[in-house]
């Protein structure tokens, strides 16, 4: 899948502008048929039966859909927190949008990205280099140092599973990708 393809021709527009209104939505997507269509006519002949479905996204199913907005709005969250990070303020009230979007599309797999990999994105290039003992906060309080409260994020680890266990049933595709 190559989501936001079409941008390569059009630029990116900002969302708050790309959905100000009803016929400027309308307009846009149109917009972006014709520039999915040129690149898949940019495709080599034998090639383009199998680049179009990746292009055009028309092709997705519901559920790449569904994964293709959260990673959208997960994109757009984790360059709030880097502005945020570099004191640009402006990308305040976007965080808090995005956050709302965030929780409005939840998934097991987004809850483990969030929880795992999304508090990396706002340490210092000091604190992500090698040997720095960067303080963790965890979720229901406390906190630990790299090789302390092993005990403890484990239980925490568990606890998460156990929840997703009972929220989302055996068998579902997120336990399934980590007992792999």
């Amino acid at each position: 899948m190559y989501h936001d393809a079409s941008e390569v021709l059009t630029g990116d527009l900002p969302t708050p502008v790309k959905y100000f209104n009803s016929q400027i939505a309308q307009e846009y997507k149109a917009i972006e048929k014709i520039a999915q269509q040129k690149l898949v006519d940019m495709v080599p002949d034998e090639l383009r039966d199998i680049f179009e479905p990746l292009i055009d996204e028309h092709h997705y199913s519901e559920e790449e859909q569904s994964i293709v907005k959260q990673a959208d709005a997960l994109c757009a969250y984790l360059k709030c927190l880097e502005e945020l990070s570099a004191g640009n303020n402006e990308f305040l009230l976007a965080k808090g949008r995005l956050e709302k979007t965030l929780a409005s599309r939840r998934s097991a797999e987004m809850d483990y990205f969030m929880q795992v990999f999304v508090p990396s994105f706002q340490l210092s290039l000091d604190e992500i280099k090698p040997g720095f003992a960067a303080v963790r906060f965890w979720p229901g309080g406390g906190c630990a140092l790299p090789g302390q409260n092993i005990l403890k994020r484990k239980q925490y680890r568990d606890q998460q599973d156990a929840d997703h266990h009972h929220q989302y049933g055996k068998g579902h595709a997120y336990f399934d990708k980590i007992a792999k």
